[in-house]
């Protein structure tokens, strides 16, 4: 299964309407366990920062992976990656 990522123009935030879940500043916690199994993997830092890394996402019909980086367990940054497949340089 493959999830659209919507970006609201209007705050930034990210929505995953297949999962019915915002992502804006939260708990790591909550994240975790609603794209549990898209995951692929978490790093810890220890120093207060991880940024765990979900696969399995469509962003504009493109196969898209994001990771979310996370300060004290509150979601600070969001990376994405998206595989432009047949694409000209």
């Amino acid at each position: 299964m493959t999830l659209r990522i919507q970006i609201s123009p209007d705050d930034g935030s990210v929505n995953l309407p297949d999962l019915a879940l915002v992502l804006g500043p939260g708990l790591k916690q909550i994240f975790a366990e609603t794209l549990a199994k898209y995951s692929k993997g978490t790093l810890d830092h220890g120093n207060g920062y991880s940024r765990s890394s979900f696969h399995g996402f469509i962003l504009e019909g493109m196969s898209c992976g994001i990771a979310l980086g996370f300060l004290q367990d509150i979601l600070t940054k969001i990376h994405f990656g998206v595989a432009l497949l047949n694409m000209e340089m």
